[in-house]
């Protein structure tokens, strides 16, 4: 009974953290919005992935947040999945969106950028695998699919493959 409550405890102040993270992520996402929109609006026409990606990174975040507050202590598999990829597509897309307006200036740097987020996610997971081995399968589905997403929607646009 008395892990079964703790797990409850982790549960819920892993929910109300990713709902945080989330939100502030939300407000980033508004910021960038606003200042690509004040500084240079152009980029938003000239530059539909960049547009895109922006835009669509407020829903996606903002679906993972109301997942989150949706949550309850116990495990809901369906709610996680979907909080989940909502949660990695609205992330990514805002990643790709800064390493994007990088590389039109500095394409060197919005690579590097690009490649320390890999670096660094794949430090994390790393990390949380040497603490909790039954997470090798779940933290490979999500990097692989964060990288990817970063790859084909980021990388390659801010190399000017498309």
């Amino acid at each position: 009974m008395k892990k079964e409550k703790m797990e409850l405890e982790i549960r819920n102040a892993k929910n109300s953290s990713k709902l945080k993270i989330s939100t502030e992520l939300i407000a980033v996402s508004f910021l960038i919005f606003i200042f690509i929109l004040t500084v240079k609006p152009e980029i938003l026409s000239t530059e539909k992935i960049v547009a895109a990606q922006m835009v669509l990174s407020i829903p996606f975040l903002l679906t993972s947040a109301l997942i989150r507050s949706k949550m309850t202590p116990r495990k809901m598999i369906r709610w996680e999945v979907l909080g989940y990829i909502s949660f990695i597509l609205g992330y990514a897309f805002l990643v790709n969106t800064v390493g994007i307006l990088i590389s039109l200036y500095a394409l060197f740097i919005g690579i590097l950028f690009f490649v320390v987020n890999w670096i660094l996610v794949l430090t994390y997971s790393s990390v949380d695998i040497s603490y909790h081995k039954s997470r090798i399968k779940s933290r490979f589905l999500k990097d692989g699919f964060f990288i990817l997403v970063q790859i084909f929607l980021g990388l390659l646009p801010a190399l000017g493959a498309y």
